[in-house]
């Protein structure tokens, strides 16, 4: 271990076999003779236990030891000598030195990755976090399974708080599960709420016994909020979006363009069930205007009546068809409630339409001023506008005919 041959050092004295040995403290300071664990067990008759030193041989290798040395004593207690032990700790020394290396590239890999890690123990005890965990959760606890519950959170699907035990990392630790992309809403230990990915995935060793697992946080709050303010603006607008593609016959969209035809959110459908949506009479057109588009149009643009919950509706789609190879792949769009819009437009016409009817040559008394109507009775100029308008009349008197009827009155 020393670099010498037993030849070479028997029978030598301790100064002379020490500046053989050359011995190092771990940081490099030179060991001084009162701190040699040899020297201290022959002039204090102390016992030395595991002191890590580094040995310098004569040919400039180094090797890492564990010294051990310890006093022997007659049965009168008289000190005899010494005896010392070195341990050859080369290889696990190098071995810890890899595993810090790799853990600090670990530790930098962790520090920029745009998701939050969080590191478990075999027992689901949080060990370590990076810093986009930590920002996530506004701060970072380590504690383990049972005090899950300081980190507050809800399934995002039906707003149920999260258990300790229920925790992606917790299942996989306990049981072995790996999850993927579970939607939660959390509040931080900073009282930001936010909505995460929450994904785990358990560790094993060589044998498949679980010793950790792994969780990974990706933050899409401002994600999750253009969505909402996306859905707001949409059902404000009653206005969808949608996907329809040929080849697979599937067509999907927004939520509020399940609402508008009454469908549950993400039902499939095809467009042979769509068709049967679409008001009889309107069929014909609308295939015909998808066809259009399907053949290389520059989409379409069509009003339509379907029928939702026996209620008819006026809708407007818009569809432009997205090609690739020449090759019809999807058709996308957006559709918009238009049913109030029409009825105005129709309250509109009709009321332009009995409006009509008070115009060309109206048959009128030159004397009373009565109106003759279609069937040829006569009546009164107020009882025929009033029929045939939204008018009302108020009566009075102008001045002329004040002074007419009650000039008599005025004078007396």
């Amino acid at each position: 271990m020393s670099g010498n041959g037993e030849e070479s050092i028997e029978g030598l004295k301790l100064k002379a076999l020490a500046s053989r040995c050359r011995i190092y403290h771990p940081d490099g300071r030179k060991l001084k003779e009162e701190e040699n664990p040899l020297v201290i067990a022959l002039r204090e008759g102390r016992t030395i236990s595991d002191r890590e030193f580094t040995l310098r041989r004569p040919d400039g290798s180094e090797i890492s030891v564990l010294a051990n040395a310890g006093p022997v004593f007659d049965k009168s207690g008289k000190l005899l000598g010494a005896i010392v032990s070195w341990r050859d700790i080369t290889a696990r020394r190098r071995a810890e030195q890899a595993v810090s290396r790799e853990r600090g590239l670990l530790k930098r890999v962790l520090a920029i990755m745009p998701v939050g890690v969080w590191i478990l123990d075999g027992s689901g005890n949080i060990v370590e976090g990076n810093e986009e965990g930590q920002r996530i959760w506004g701060g970072m606890k380590q504690v383990g399974i049972e005090g899950y519950g300081e980190y507050k959170a809800w399934w995002a699907e039906n707003g149920k708080p999260i258990a300790p035990h229920e925790w992606a990392g917790a299942r996989a630790v306990e049981k072995g599960e790996t999850s993927v992309s579970e939607e939660v809403e959390i509040e931080g230990f900073d009282g930001v709420r936010r909505f995460i990915i929450n994904s785990a995935v358990p560790l094993t060793d060589e044998n498949g016994g679980i010793i950790g697992a792994v969780t990974v946080n990706q933050d899409i709050t401002a994600r999750k909020l253009g969505e909402r303010m996306l859905a707001e603006a949409q059902h404000t607008a009653r206005l969808g979006n949608w996907i329809w593609e040929p080849e697979r016959d599937q067509i999907c969209g927004s939520g509020e363009a399940y609402r508008i035809f009454g469908l549950r959110e993400g039902q499939p459908m095809n467009m042979e069930e769509f068709m049967k949506m679409v008001h009889p009479d309107d069929r014909e057109a609308l295939n015909n205007a998808i066809k259009d588009a399907l053949a290389g149009g520059e989409g379409y643009e069509f009003d339509f009546r379907v029928e939702v919950l026996g209620e008819t509706k006026y809708v407007q789609a818009i569809g432009r068809t997205e090609f690739r190879n020449g090759k019809p792949v999807a058709v996308r769009g957006t559709v918009q409630d238009i049913t109030e819009r029409k009825r105005t437009e129709n309250e509109l016409r009709d009321a332009l339409a009995r409006i009509k009817t008070l115009s060309g040559l109206i048959p009128i008394c030159a004397n009373c001023k009565r109106i003759r109507d279609d069937r040829g009775y006569w009546m009164r100029i107020e009882k025929y506008i009033e029929d045939r308008s939204t008018a009302e009349f108020t009566h009075s008197l102008c001045p002329e005919c004040e002074r007419r009827l009650y000039e008599e009155d005025k004078a007396a």
